[in-house]
């Protein structure tokens, strides 16, 4: 969908309405007077919107094409969500919204949490409900006995899933249903690779055995620049299930150098994997094969844009390896203190450090294993627990703090992502988890979540200097 056209100034201009205002009308659940209620784009330009005391709020936006948006219930707290409305030229769009705490399965797991089910009425019904349709199918990979099904059955629950959505654009309009059949036709694309993780995951059934994913996958042209997202599936379905052998003893990262490099012959096929893949990797903040890895990304992909950009990334994370002295930055403790972060760590202990916000959802996930270490660890003087928010809004941190009373200290970077330490450590994704020796060196600055399973085996062989 095209981007949303917000004109922040001309808002004040359109009250009285045109053919060009949009209006979108309706009642929150759950208001309680306070916190944001903002209309959000696809590039995530936000629009705040005002609400009265009984959550009715009435908005207006000047709109020239069709456009998709979403209203961002920020004011929920850690039950936030963004429910998606489709906006057209002149529409009056009501919704009004219902919030209750419901079991659902999700990815397989059943999980409590707080579903808001909006109720449209007036324009675009059909398409702003379309637009809140579950998003992950419930797929079933698992067999009664254990075993994963078979691909073959696998796509016949893909082929229902697109039914499904198909029936559902019935009473949309033309527009909308072309834009939507183009992402309902990339769905057995989308799901192809994610049966092969799974199946790879379980360890109990090979994908390169089965005749019906084998013929699909054989399929995929390597130097075609149109399919780089397949390609890049294949790539790793090619070097984790089918030929495990190449490049063995290699890191990950070196051997799908290598592959690029060696078994690709289309260049911008290479340098599109070869620039996310490495660009990717430093995000989630890895080193191990970098060195190796990076240069030959040299060969593969050094006349790219994105490849400058990862060279000063790359650059960074050099001066970041384990063993290398943590660079030093200014925090501030819950009372407004300033505080260096290397007066904090290397003082005779390991500093187990989780980079956050509050509202991050994956973060706060991680929170109670965050407690559960401080717990196992708390008579251990050779290692502590720090967690070190990323949050612009220091009150809503403060909130947050006050609410779960963590035993562990606290700090925050009030510039967040716009911080030096944030462009030092290339952190563009958290949650992030970092670990450094008694001496304020790097042991690693992609550590495991507090929630894997091995997280004290993995803790405490550092303690033991294994």
């Amino acid at each position: 969908m095209k981007k949303l056209l917000f004109a922040l100034g001309a808002l004040l201009l359109l009250s009285c309405g045109g053919k060009n205002t949009a209006t979108i009308t309706g009642t929150l659940c759950d208001y309680q007077g306070k916190g944001c209620f903002m209309l959000i784009d696809n590039e995530r330009n936000y629009d705040t919107i005002a609400v009265d005391a009984n959550g009715n709020f009435c908005h207006k936006i000047e709109c020239t094409q069709a456009e998709n948006g979403g209203l961002y219930l920020e004011y929920l707290g850690d039950n936030r969500t963004v429910i998606e409305i489709y906006i057209t030229p002149g529409a009056n769009i009501n919704v009004n919204l219902d919030g209750e705490m419901k079991e659902e399965v999700l990815f397989g797991e059943k999980m409590t949490r707080y579903i808001v089910t909006p109720n449209f009425t007036g324009d675009n019904v059909k398409e702003c409900e379309y637009l809140n349709l579950p998003k992950y199918p419930d797929f079933h990979y698992v067999n009664g006995d254990g075993t994963l099904v078979v691909y073959a059955d696998f796509k016949k629950q893909v082929k229902e899933w697109q039914s499904f959505f198909i029936d559902k654009l019935e009473g949309c309009s033309d527009e909308f249903k072309a834009e939507a059949m183009e992402i309902i036709n990339a769905i057995p694309q989308q799901y192809r690779f994610i049966f092969a993780r799974i199946a790879h995951r379980e360890g109990n059934y090979n994908c390169s055995k089965d005749p019906d994913f084998v013929a699909e996958v054989s399929k995929i042209n390597l130097n075609d620049t149109s399919a780089i997202s397949d390609i890049t599936n294949y790539v790793w379905y090619d070097l984790n299930i089918a030929n495990p052998q190449l490049y063995e003893g290699k890191p990950y990262i070196v051997r799908e150098m290598l592959y690029l490099n060696e078994k690709i012959e289309n260049g911008k096929v290479k340098e599109s994997i070869a620039d996310y893949t490495v660009d990717n990797y430093m995000v989630m903040g890895e080193n191990e094969g970098l060195v190796e890895a990076f240069d030959i990304y040299r060969k593969v992909s050094g006349s790219s844009a994105l490849f400058h950009e990862n060279e000063k990334t790359y650059n960074n994370l050099a001066r970041l390896l384990p063993g290398v002295k943590a660079t030093d930055f200014t925090m501030q403790d819950p009372d407004g203190n300033s505080v260096q972060f290397l007066d904090v760590i290397g003082k005779g202990k390991i500093t187990y450090i989780d980079f956050w916000a509050t509202w991050c959802g994956p973060c706060c996930m991680e929170i109670p294993y965050v407690e559960k270490l401080v717990e196992h660890y708390k008579n251990n003087d050779k290692i502590e627990m720090l967690s070190i928010s990323l949050d612009e809004n220091r009150d809503k941190w403060l909130e947050k703090l006050a609410k779960d009373k963590p035993a562990w200290r606290q700090y925050i970077i009030p510039e967040a992502f716009g911080s030096e330490f944030a462009k030092e450590y290339n952190i563009r994704a958290i949650p992030r988890f970092m670990i450094f020796d008694a001496e304020g060196k790097i042991i690693t600055i992609n550590a495991d979540r507090p929630s894997s399973e091995n997280i004290v085996k993995y803790l405490d062989s550092i303690i033991a200097g294994k």
